[in-house]
């Protein structure tokens, strides 16, 4: 294993529970080593104890993360969430119903396997939820957008099926709706026009 000065931190999450009587603190750091034998260490503090936990896989430290956010995230899948997509830098933050969560990465393989994960967890088979919360910010290629509104529709391919359809609105006030599998795509297509021209 590689000595500390060759740790490099990739992930940051942190998951919070106010109570009257106090605060439920959760802080993740996934880091990697430089070295040729690449392994991965996570600390996971909780209150004022820490543990290291150490795998050649990512994943599996990432399992670690998730069941610890899982229930913090399950209450606040329909509170606004500040998502930011860049070329080096990704992070969600959301915070209501006495509850905060923050996830930061510089590598989007990293951060879209924590979400996808937590939102798979999180949403009950038998409940349909928007996957991205309504009064969310959201970056795409043409700008800055604020999601006003998020309903089910007939999907315009299939009339037995349904997909939610949401209403956005740029930083000029100009309205635009999107299917949520075309929403994901054009966040996507920002990130990619990101990351090329840096």
């Amino acid at each position: 294993m590689g000595d500390p000065k060759e740790l490099k931190n990739i992930l940051y999450a942190s998951a919070e529970h106010y109570y009257s009587c106090g605060t439920e603190e959760n802080y993740y750091n996934l880091f990697s080593t430089e070295n040729s034998d690449r392994h991965y260490v996570l600390s996971v503090c909780k209150g004022n104890d820490e543990k290291l936990y150490y795998h050649k896989q990512p994943e599996t430290l990432m399992d670690i993360i998730i069941d610890g956010c899982v229930d913090v995230y399950k209450e606040l899948l329909d509170v606004p969430k500040n998502i930011e997509r860049y070329s080096n830098d990704f992070k969600l933050k959301a915070q209501g119903n006495r509850r905060e969560i923050i996830i930061e990465s510089k590598y989007v393989d990293i951060f879209d396997y924590i979400i996808n994960k937590l939102n798979k967890l999180s949403n009950d088979k038998y409940t349909i939820k928007a996957l991205i919360a309504v009064k969310s910010n959201v970056h795409l290629a043409t700008g800055r957008y604020y999601i006003e509104d998020a309903e089910l529709v007939k999907s315009p391919d299939d009339d037995n099926k349904y997909v939610f359809e949401y209403t956005l609105i740029s930083e000029g006030k100009e309205y635009i709706k999107l299917t949520e599998e075309e929403l994901i795509k054009e966040m996507d297509d920002y990130y990619e026009k990101t990351f090329d021209d840096e």
